[in-house]
């Protein structure tokens, strides 16, 4: 997380690093993820736990 912190790209891109670090979500599912999917007051997004 340190490392993302300094990182100087695009804020999106800092968001997505930021968001895969807590979420490990899959190769593309954040990438291809709608902000419809995202539940910001509950805390969760599109990501579901397999099995």
């Amino acid at each position: 997380m340190r490392a993302i912190d300094r990182f100087e790209g695009q804020a999106t891109t800092t968001a997505a690093l930021k968001l895969s670090a807590l979420l490990f979500p899959r190769p593309g599912e954040l990438r291809a993820a709608h902000w419809s999917e995202f539940n910001l007051a509950e805390g969760f997004g599109p990501f579901r736990k397999p099995g």
